[in-house]
């Protein structure tokens, strides 16, 4: 089990555990259970964050690029949200931060992943600089 992260709800648990060799997602209940298998698709997979409303867990796939990819916490089919990594939503759900290989600091996007802004650029961009926690202000 890598990446486990607990939804806002506290009542389950979104990781990555190797199928095939290959990690994918799974979701599972804190009361206990069988997971729930949510990808099952080519490259690795690391569980990043939830949706601030639980419905989707957003996830890395590392497959020919770095991308962060969103599923329905309830199962079905995932989609793209950006090219980047470590997707923090902010605490209204309405923007997404994120930091990104090839132009480094940290950015932000409608949770849809479009109308991207740098909000971040190091001086130094031999460091990387993730998002962690956003103030309730979403800053």
């Amino acid at each position: 089990m890598r990446s486990a992260r607990l939804s806002p709800d506290g009542h389950a648990m979104a990781f990555a555990s190797p199928v095939a060799g290959i990690d994918q997602v799974f979701l599972m209940l804190t009361s206990g259970g069988e997971p729930l298998q949510l990808t099952n698709d080519e490259g690795d997979k690391l569980v990043d964050n939830f949706s601030p409303d639980g419905k989707e867990v957003y996830y890395g796939r590392f497959y020919g690029r770095s991308e962060v990819w969103a599923v329905p916490a309830l199962g079905g089919n995932p989609h793209r949200v950006i090219t980047g990594r470590h997707i923090v939503p902010s605490p209204d759900g309405n923007y997404i931060y994120y930091w990104r290989f090839d132009n480094r600091g940290i950015f932000r996007a409608a949770k849809s992943g479009l109308n991207e802004e740098s909000v971040y650029k190091p001086e130094d961009t031999t460091r990387l600089f993730v998002p962690l926690q956003l103030f309730p202000d979403g800053n």
